[in-house]
């Protein structure tokens, strides 16, 4: 899980950064998170987010397929 919350945090995308980051600052402590890190958390894991993550990986497939 260490390993996977590192790559999060060294993503290329704002949103993964952000959220390896909320992760991280989680791992060592007990219990769930609170009011707040769960509003950090809902405001990066949304439609709109994730959506713009998603588009910027087919973009860059797709560049990649038509270009070969």
């Amino acid at each position: 899980m260490i390993y996977d919350i590192q790559v999060l945090k060294g993503s290329g995308y704002d949103v993964l950064k952000k959220l390896g980051h909320l992760l991280d600052n989680r791992e060592d402590q007990a219990g769930g998170l609170n009011k707040e890190e769960v509003y950090e958390l809902l405001k990066i894991v949304n439609d709109s987010n994730i959506d713009k993550v998603y588009r910027k990986g087919f973009e860059k497939g797709m560049h990649e397929v038509l270009c070969q």
